[in-house]
C-alpha cells in the first residue's frame, strides 16, 4: 500500500492572505466579489511571484520523499492559473516539475470549494488509487471536513510547526 500527499497550495503553502483581505476589503465581502476579471488578476503571474511560502510548509515535499509518499498538489485555483501557479511551485517552492498539479476546471467555477476539491479527488486520485494511505495538507475547514472520510488530514498552516522530518 502506498501514501500520497494531497497539499493545498492558497493559505497552506502559498501566502496569499494580504491580497485575499485586499480584495474583501474592497469588495466589503460582496458574495459575487470574485469576478472572473478579479480572479485572473489574484491569479496573475506578477501577484503570484510575489506571495511567499508559508512558513514550515516547505518541509512536506522532504516529509514526502522521506515516507516515500506521491505528493500531489490539488487547488481551488482555476486552471487558466495553470502555468503561474506552475511557475510559483518550481520557482518559489522549489517543488519538482513533474510534481501532479489538479485545479478546477473553468465550468467547476460556481460550484463550492469543498466540494470541487472533493471531485477533483474523487476523479484524479480516489478512483485510481482507492487503496491508498491519504494525508492531507488543507487550511480550509469545509474542505478539511469533506477530505476527512478518506484519510488523515492536517490542518495548515498550524501543522508545519509540528512535522519533524526524521533524518537518516
Amino acid at each position: 500500500m502506498s501514501t500520497v500527499f494531497v497539499i493545498d497550495i492558497d493559505g497552506t503553502i502559498c501566502d496569499s492572505i494580504d491580497r485575499v483581505k485586499e480584495i474583501w476589503r474592497i469588495k466589503e465581502n460582496e458574495p459575487d466579489a470574485w469576478t472572473d476579471d478579479l480572479m485572473r488578476e489574484f491569479l496573475s503571474e506578477e501577484n503570484l511571484m510575489n506571495d511567499s511560502i508559508v512558513p514550515g510548509s516547505e518541509i512536506v515535499l522532504e516529509l514526502a520523499k522521506k515516507c516515500n509518499a506521491s505528493p500531489f498538489f490539488l487547488t481551488g485555483r482555476n486552471d487558466y492559473a495553470r502555468e503561474p501557479t506552475r511557475k510559483w511551485l518550481t520557482k518559489i517552492f522549489k517543488a519538482p516539475e513533474e510534481t501532479p498539479l489538479i485545479m478546477r476546471p473553468y465550468d467547476q467555477k460556481g460550484v463550492p470549494t469543498a466540494q470541487c476539491k472533493e471531485g477533483l479527488f474523487k476523479k484524479f486520485l480516489y478512483s485510481i488509487y482507492p487503496n491508498h494511505t491519504y494525508i492531507f495538507f488543507e487550511d480550509e475547514d469545509d474542505t478539511a471536513k469533506q477530505y476527512a472520510k478518506y484519510g488523515l488530514v492536517l490542518r495548515s498552516p498550524e501543522c508545519w510547526k509540528h512535522i519533524e522530518v526524521p533524518h537518516d
